[in-house]
């Protein structure tokens, strides 16, 4: 049988001229879309400022992974992920050796080595978060009375308690990264709740999935994260380091920087005997039914746009902003 075409780079290099490709499709792979991706690295959290998230992250034994984390060089992940999924196995074969090439030597990468990594528990069974329901998680997230999940699908980062807010801006760079930061989707609130109720939740799991999914994808809008965490495996191997190497800063989540939302809203994690002003209340019900009005005259808008009556078009959004102002005007009214 003739022997395959492709060939390891690194086969064909002199050990004083280490490629950082593995293959030839790695190169490929880095030009295409690799470089185009956004990096998301993780952030420090000063665990100090925040006695009952340091508490709950505690317990989970996830201190690790949000807190104490290194600034990475961004080179260095990139070219991990331009290697992953691409080792000395045939490259149409389903079996691999869990081990990513950087710059000469071999990383081992598994959901294991994340666990051990990380100092995670192992879950022997994952909770199911799509089992919880929504309308019962809002009531505990928002910190008020309302217990019906909006129209719109989503809610507002801005209405959830300072404690969700946390978790909310936590999750978006070290649990389940995602460059979707102006809603809050199902599947974040799910997320967010079974971390607060201390659900059994496999972390190393939800990392590897992301980093492999991010790895093998196509899409150049996807992102690269765990820098910070990726970095501090690739560093276990020792790798060739340059001179001149772009290290990518860590953000640091104090007390006084994190933003909290308006209101005067309780900050608990747990949800019970939580009470808030009427016009919170209110506020929060017609902030949603605004943002359902809204979208209906988006709606009309795309549907009317190619016809030959565009002011069609313009009285629809008269009569929207003037629902929105009357809105306004009957909230100050309550407020008051």
């Amino acid at each position: 049988m003739a022997k395959k075409k492709w060939k390891a780079i690194m086969e064909e290099t002199q050990p004083s001229q280490i490629s950082p490709f593995i293959l030839l499709a790695a190169k490929v792979r880095f030009k295409s879309h690799i470089v185009k991706k956004t990096i998301v690295s993780e952030e420090n959290v000063r665990l100090d400022d925040f006695d009952e998230f340091h508490a709950m992250m505690k317990k989970q034994k996830w201190i690790n992974i949000v807190s104490g984390l290194t600034a990475p060089i961004q080179t260095l992940v990139q070219e991990f992920y331009t290697n992953f999924g691409l080792d000395d196995v045939e490259p149409n074969s389903d079996v691999h050796n869990d081990r990513v090439y950087v710059r000469g030597h071999w990383a081992l990468f598994n959901e294991e080595v994340v666990r051990d990594a990380l100092g995670l528990k192992k879950v022997k069974k994952n909770f199911d978060l799509t089992s919880l329901k929504l309308d019962q998680i809002v009531k505990v997230i928002i910190g008020g009375s309302i217990a019906i999940w909006p129209k719109s699908g989503v809610l507002q980062p801005s209405a959830l308690t300072p404690f969700y807010r946390l978790l909310f801006e936590i999750s978006l760079t070290n649990w389940s990264p995602s460059m979707h930061n102006s809603t809050v989707r199902p599947e974040r609130a799910q997320l967010l709740y079974g971390i607060a109720q201390g659900k059994k939740i496999n972390l190393a799991t939800l990392i590897f999935t992301s980093v492999k999914v991010d790895a093998q994808s196509t899409y150049a809008l996807q992102i690269l994260p765990f820098h910070s965490f990726i970095y501090e495996i690739i560093s276990t191997c020792k790798p060739k380091f340059y001179e001149v190497e772009p290290v990518l800063k860590i953000k640091i989540v104090t007390k006084k920087s994190f933003r909290q939302p308006l209101g005067n809203i309780p900050s608990t994690s747990s949800g019970e005997h939580i009470r808030t002003n009427t016009w919170q209340s209110k506020l929060f019900v017609a902030m949603q039914d605004l943002e359902n009005v809204l979208q209906h005259v988006k709606e009309i808008h795309l549907s009317f746009i190619s016809t030959e009556d565009p002011a069609a078009v313009i009285q629809e959004e008269e009569a929207a902003h003037e629902d929105e102002d009357q809105l306004e005007d009957a909230l100050d009214q309550e407020k008051v």
